[in-house]
C-alpha cells in the first residue's frame, strides 16, 4: 500500500469493522505473542486515521505488553495512547507507523508487505473492499 494512502473506506462502519477484526485476531490466545503483535500492528496502521480506533489499538497493545510482562512496551503504549489526543488535534500522525515502543512515535514508515496483506484481509472480511480489488 502507498505510504500516503489514508486506508479509509467510503464506509466508516466497514473501516471500524476491519480494525475490530484485526484486534480480534490479535487477541487470539492460541497464537504466539509475536503473531498477535503483527495483527495489532496492522490494526494500528489501519486505525490510526480515526482517533477512537487509534486509541483503542494502543490500549490493546498495552494489554498485550502487560500480558507479555514487557514493562518498556507497556509504558510506551500508554505514552502513545496519551499522544493520540494531541496527535489528532494537531493532525500530526506519522503515516504507516506500526505503533510499537521500539519505534519513534513521530516516524513515518513504509508498511511491510505482510501487514499490508493483513490489512487487506481485514478490509475484505469487513466487506469494505471486494475480494479481488
Amino acid at each position: 500500500m502507498n505510504l500516503n494512502e489514508p486506508w479509509r473506506t467510503n464506509d466508516p462502519q466497514a473501516h471500524t469493522r476491519a480494525v475490530e477484526w484485526l484486534l480480534a485476531q490479535g487477541r487470539a490466545t492460541d497464537s504466539p505473542a509475536a503473531e498477535r503483535w503483527r495483527w495489532l500492528e496492522a490494526a494500528h496502521v489501519l486505525g490510526q486515521p480515526v482517533w477512537r480506533l487509534h486509541a483503542r489499538t494502543h490500549a490493546a497493545m498495552a494489554r498485550q505488553a502487560f500480558a507479555d510482562r514487557d514493562a518498556r512496551e507497556c509504558g510506551g503504549q500508554w505514552l502513545r495512547w496519551i499522544l493520540t489526543v494531541p496527535g489528532h488535534a494537531l493532525r500530526r500522525l506519522p503515516a504507516g507507523n506500526l505503533g510499537r515502543a521500539r519505534i519513534s512515535p513521530f516516524a513515518s514508515m513504509e508498511v511491510p508487505a505482510e501487514l499490508t496483506d493483513r490489512i487487506r484481509q481485514a478490509l475484505v472480511a469487513a466487506n469494505a473492499v471486494p475480494p479481488s480489488a
